[in-house]
């Protein structure tokens, strides 16, 4: 489970209608249970993304057996529906953990 920080001008990603069509839009069908929307593609054989009200958090488990294509074009998705939400691109996020982590 990774907790993501969502830059202001995004927070209202972070309501669930918004964050539900963001999963469904990047994964395709999702399913709501106690707001946390779940959803599967690819290598992911379960994404789940809900929200503390300040942060994404997003839980995932995978499928390491898929060929490369596939996974790649999961990893994309990921990256994609993480920029959409959080308004932070991949290299912001990791020096973001890593400022984080140093705490």
């Amino acid at each position: 489970m990774r907790h993501y920080p969502v830059k202001r001008g995004n927070k209202e990603n972070l309501q669930p209608d918004n964050l539900r069509g963001l999963v469904a839009e990047s994964f395709g069908d999702c399913s709501e249970e106690e707001g946390r929307f779940t959803a599967s593609f690819g290598a992911l054989k379960q994404i789940s993304a809900w929200t503390d009200g300040k942060d994404l958090i997003v839980d995932t488990e995978m499928d390491a057996s898929v060929p490369d294509d596939v996974a790649m074009e999961t990893i994309r998705r990921f990256n994609d529906f993480l920029l959409r939400t959080t308004g932070y691109r991949s290299k912001e996020r990791k020096k973001r953990a890593e400022k984080e982590h140093k705490k």
